[in-house]
C-alpha cells in the first residue's frame, strides 16, 4: 500500500502489516440515507397489489410479518440534505393517501 505524507513523499507499507484478517472498511460511503416507515394492513386486503403500490411511494415495500395484520416495512432513499424525520413523515403521507386511493384502511 502506498500512502502519500504531507511533505509529498511516499510511504509504502506492505499489506501484511496492515491488515492480517478481514477488515471492514465504513469510510466510504454515501452521502444518502434510508427513511423507512412501518405500516399494517388488515389480512383481508390484497397484499399484493397493496406492496406492489406501496413500493411505488418508496424504493421498495416488503412484508415482514402476517399475525393479526399484515407488517409492511417501506423504504425510500433521501438525498443527505434532506432532515430524515421530514423524510420519513412525507413517505408516511404518501403511504396514506396511495392507501385511501385503493381503498384500503389500516389495520
Amino acid at each position: 500500500t502506498w500512502v502519500r505524507l504531507a511533505d509529498g513523499d511516499r510511504l509504502v507499507i506492505p499489506n501484511e502489516r496492515l491488515v492480517s484478517e478481514t477488515l471492514r472498511n465504513s469510510t466510504v460511503r454515501s452521502a444518502n440515507r434510508l427513511a423507512e416507515v412501518t405500516v399494517r394492513l388488515p389480512l383481508s386486503c390484497d397484499l399484493r397489489a397493496a406492496t406492489a403500490a406501496l413500493a411505488a411511494e418508496g424504493n421498495a415495500a416488503h412484508v415482514t410479518s402476517l399475525d393479526d395484520a399484515a407488517t409492511v416495512v417501506v423504504r425510500r432513499w433521501i438525498d443527505a440534505g434532506h432532515a430524515l424525520e421530514e423524510a420519513e413523515s412525507d413517505l408516511r403521507l404518501a403511504i396514506h393517501d396511495r392507501l385511501r386511493s385503493l381503498g384500503i384502511g389500516q389495520a
